[in-house]
Order: C-alpha cells, then structure tokens, then sequence
C-alpha cells in the first residue's frame, strides 16, 4: 500500500458521475424536504415551546454525523485508501474539516443545553422572586411584573454586549509548525520562559 500513486478517477465518467450524483440528491431532497417542512410546521404549531429543543436536538445530530466522518475519513487516510483517489493534502484537509464543523456544532449544542437549562431554572426563580418581593412592599399586583421585566430586558442587553466583546484568539497563542515549535522549546530550556511572552 505505500507505493499507492494518485490516479483520480476516469475522466470519461465524470459526466456519469456527476449525473448520478445529482439524481440521488434530488431524489432525497424531493422526498424528504416536504415532508420535513410540514412535520415541523405542524409541531411548532401544536407546541412553539418544542421549536428550541428540536433545533437543539438536531445540532446534536449534525455533529454526531460530522465527527464519525470525521473518523471513519481518517482511518480512511490513514491506511492510504484514499491516496488513489484523492491528493492527500485535500484529503486530509477534509478530514480536518469535518471535525472542526462536528465540532463547532457540539458546541452549539452544548451551548444550547446549558442556556436553555440555566433559564428554566433561574428565569422562573428570579420572576417569583421579585414579584413576591413588590407584592410584599406594596406594589399592586397589577404592576409587581414591572420590575421583573426592565431586569429581563436588561440581561438582553447584557447578553448582547457580551457576543461583541468576543474577540478572535491572539495570534501569539496559534499552532506554530513545527520549526518554530523547535525554537520556542530551546528558547524555554534556555531562558527559563516562554520566547515572545
């Protein structure tokens, strides 16, 4: 298997190919969307509250799927299978794509799980709170949800300003190759602290 050269596949086939790739994607697309869409439509309008944990659910799915590509291209690469129909570098840059996209989304997943939870526990808590606490002190009922709603209204905002503030990693901190890896190690051996600190 080292010896492995890249061919690529027949060009004579390409027309074929492409034709038969663009068949199945119409056929799956043509049979699925429309029923996808109203499966969805019919559930967010028997309950709105579920749109959330299906886009959740699906984020979950996606990332699943992208990971174990991820894997099973990689076991892929690295036997060599591959080398005799696709370059390597593109081949491995796909495979690193895959995993960063699996991911990203596991990480949308997890940020999802964690904010949807943490506002069905303290968003209640904090509401009954304060409208005891203005209905207690004398606020009509009428108006004990005022207050309640200026501070939800306010941690938007702050929500909000917390997704600017979010800045790209310094370049200090990016992978370096491996050279340059080489010479930060002999500048800590050397100097006892890391070279550009």
């Amino acid at each position: 298997m080292a010896a492995v050269k890249f061919r690529g596949l027949d060009a004579g086939t390409g027309l074929a190919r492409w034709g038969l790739a663009a068949v199945a994607i119409g056929i799956v697309v043509g049979g699925t969307v429309p029923a996808a869409v109203s499966g969805l439509a019919a559930v967010v309008e028997a309950n709105p509250q579920a749109l959330v944990w299906l886009f959740e659910r699906l984020f979950a799915w996606l990332s699943y799927i992208a990971v174990a590509g991820s894997v099973i291209y990689g076991l892929l690469l690295s036997t060599k299978i591959l080398d005799a129909i696709a370059h390597r570098p593109i081949s491995f840059s796909l495979h690193q794509d895959l995993a960063a996209f699996g991911l990203g989304l596991a990480a949308i997943h997890g940020m999802l799980l964690t904010a949807w939870s943490a506002a069905g526990i303290f968003g209640p808590v904090l509401v009954n709170y304060i409208r005891e606490y203005n209905v207690t002190h004398g606020v009509p009922k009428a108006q004990a949800y005022n207050t309640t709603m200026y501070i939800m209204a306010g941690l938007l905002v702050v929500g909000v300003l917390c997704n600017f503030l979010i800045k790209a990693v310094h370049y200090r901190f990016h992978m370096k190759s491996e050279q340059e890896a080489g010479r930060a190690q002999a500048g800590i051996a050397t100097a006892g602290e890391p070279v550009g600190a």
